[in-house]
């Protein structure tokens, strides 16, 4: 994948707090993939966003960097707060399969890992 990102999301936007593939920091929530990955328990898989209606008129879809495909999975923490997404960005439709979804996860896992010594603090 050509971005992937650690996100952190609050009620206006979602920061970027490790990113690899782009150069901005921070995004309007209204705009965010991640903003809608957290709200399910399950990972979020757009396999071409121009045929989700949620996203085809994204001004990340219709511009730069012009996201075609999107797979977030939500940084759960332990008291159950989602805080963020663990996500990845293509400019081409793709599929994702459940070995795919897996290693996802399992980075995910990883990530939440990191941030729960920092919850506790």
């Amino acid at each position: 994948m050509p971005i992937a990102m650690v996100s952190l999301v609050d009620a206006d936007r979602t920061w970027f707090k490790s990113r690899i593939g782009i150069d901005f920091c921070e995004a309007p929530r209204d705009v965010s993939f991640c903003g809608h990955a957290i709200v399910s328990n399950a990972t979020l898989v757009i396999p071409d966003t121009l045929n989700d209606a949620r996203f085809a008129d994204n001004p990340n879809v219709i511009g730069q960097p012009h996201v075609r495909f999107y797979a977030g999975a939500g940084l759960r923490l332990p008291n159950n707060q989602t805080v963020g997404t663990l996500c990845l960005y293509d400019m081409v439709p793709r599929e994702f399969d459940d070995i795919a979804l897996a290693i996802l996860s399992s980075l995910r896992d990883l990530v939440v890992e990191q941030l729960v010594p920092m919850e506790a603090a």
